[in-house]
């Protein structure tokens, strides 16, 4: 990657982070003429589909990247697209036409109710469209056409919006609404990129190559599916002891503490996939690897007490009443998403030592822990129940991680600094609760900015006062170095 392409990953960020806004801006939209049993079903069909998808969709995203830089000529690296374009489109084919065959069983499994069997059937649609879109973005990135990205995310959010409009305001077509708009947009995004990939690229197909790759990207699936299975049961659980109801309110709070991904971890990781690589085989780790886990740790916690303290304004803002309960568990699940990010940093031990199937076992094992905290908490709690399951599931195998990847590889991290952040966090939070009123108005917002304010300069003095400006400094420098040994 030359200096010019590291300039261009703050182009990619903004274009990640467009696809991901609809959801977000649609929110008050939504909550203002759904209601939260509504609200329920879309993320359950989400789920379904996400469930298929990564199991029988075929998909050869991570592969591509790796396969196609291998090869030293175009025609060779067209080869790799069209073969993984054309075998995931026929997987996927496969995949909808079961998916829709079984969608009155799936509405019946999913959502207690097989009346919903419809908007399954239409939702087949998506395994299909979804898996070019992947493609047709992946072009794009590969030939590094960075504003192309950007363009195309941000037409899909104006598509978006307008046709999530039309069909759930005008038309007043409810959950039923919110499934064509999300349909008829991605078919049509859908047929433009393979018309480009096609007619860019061939027909071609390797078949020593779709065995290669499927060979290299099976066992990512299989971590896949553990990582769907943990973010889609719980919701399932809530809708079977709490009632969908409570899994629309769960939907609220899973959407807010999933900003701290497109907002920090995303482009941290985007960054850091190759740089501890390059830090591992300079035996720098144990001096670099300390301060970039600190400065991490103090982005997501600064940016998760921001969610916590602000989460509830926005909600009373954006929703209906029927929504505002959802505040209640959004600073526990924040906590619970920003520990298990945390946690993803110590994934560096395994990967430097090309132990991947340690990987995949830690994630059944937080399955298994986070399924008994669901059976035990949500029937007693609610959606509530399913927020603190989450929160000490990851919280335990954060603390088996740690211990774990220190007999692999000491990165030399002590958690002091991370500990003592987290303290901020927390004490911020439970000052939150117990003093500010939480009922919209001008003195509580300013008493909350006040908070945030005092949480922001703590942490900070906590984070300079072991590593000083030299933390910052280490890792600024180690990306100057990055993109001039690119560069060269």
């Amino acid at each position: 990657m030359k200096q010019a392409n590291v300039k261009s990953l703050p182009v990619y960020f903004i274009g990640s982070v467009l696809r991901q806004l609809v959801g977000f801006i649609m929110l008050p939209i939504y909550t203002s003429v759904l209601t939260p049993a509504d609200y329920g079903v879309i993320g359950l069909l989400a789920i379904s589909l996400s469930i298929f998808e990564t199991a029988l969709g075929g998909r050869f995203a991570q592969a591509v990247p790796k396969f196609y830089f291998e090869r030293d000529n175009d025609s060779k690296r067209r080869l790799v697209l069209s073969s993984s374009f054309l075998f995931t489109l026929f997987i996927s084919s496969l995949s909808a036409m079961l998916f829709f065959s079984l969608s009155a069983q799936l509405s019946q499994a999913v959502l207690g109710d097989s009346s919903f069997e419809l908007y399954f059937k239409w939702y087949s649609l998506l395994l299909i469209t979804s898996g070019v879109e992947a493609y047709g973005l992946t072009y794009l990135r590969l030939l590094d056409r960075a504003w192309s990205f950007i363009t195309v995310s941000l037409l899909k959010l104006v598509f978006q919006l307008a046709t999530n409009i039309y069909f759930v305001v005008y038309l007043r077509m409810g959950v039923e609404g919110v499934v064509y708009a999300q349909v008829l947009v991605s078919g049509l995004f859908a047929l433009v990129f393979a018309g480009v990939i096609l007619t860019k690229v061939g027909w071609g197909i390797e078949s020593p190559l779709i065995a290669r790759l499927f060979a290299f990207c099976w066992p990512l699936w299989l971590t896949g599916l553990a990582g769907l299975y943990i973010s889609s049961a719980n919701r399932y659980f809530v809708r079977l002891y709490a009632g969908l109801d409570e899994v629309g309110l769960f939907a609220i709070v899973i959407k807010f503490a999933s900003l701290l991904t497109p907002f920090v971890w995303t482009p941290f990781s985007q960054w850091w996939q190759t740089e501890r690589f390059r830090v591992y085989k300079t035996n720098q780790g144990r001096d670099v690897y300390p301060h970039v886990f600190n400065l991490i740790s103090f982005t997501l916690i600064m940016f998760a007490l921001g969610i916590c303290l602000f989460s509830d304004p926005v909600i009373q803002l954006m929703s209906a009443p029927a929504f505002h309960a959802a505040a209640s568990g959004i600073a526990i699940m924040t906590v619970g998403r920003l520990v298990g990010q945390v946690s993803m940093f110590f994934n560096t031990a395994y990967l430097v030592k090309e132990k991947t199937a340690v990987i995949a076992k830690l994630r059944y094992a937080f399955a298994a822990i986070a399924t008994v905290g669901f059976v035990v908490l949500i029937p007693r709690y609610g959606f509530i129940g399913a927020c603190m399951a989450m929160c000490l599931s990851q919280i335990i195998m954060f603390i088996i991680n740690y211990h774990l990847s220190r007999k692999y590889s000491d990165m030399g991290i002590s958690l002091n600094i991370a500990l003592a952040l987290l303290a901020v966090l927390i004490l911020a939070v439970l000052v939150d609760y117990v003093f500010i009123p939480q009922a919209l108005s001008w003195q509580s917002l300013l008493a909350k900015a006040l908070l945030f304010l005092c949480g922001l300069v703590a942490g900070g003095a906590i984070l300079f006062s072991k590593y000083g400006i030299s933390g910052v400094k280490m890792v600024v420098s180690r990306l100057k170095m990055r993109a001039a040994a690119k560069q060269g």
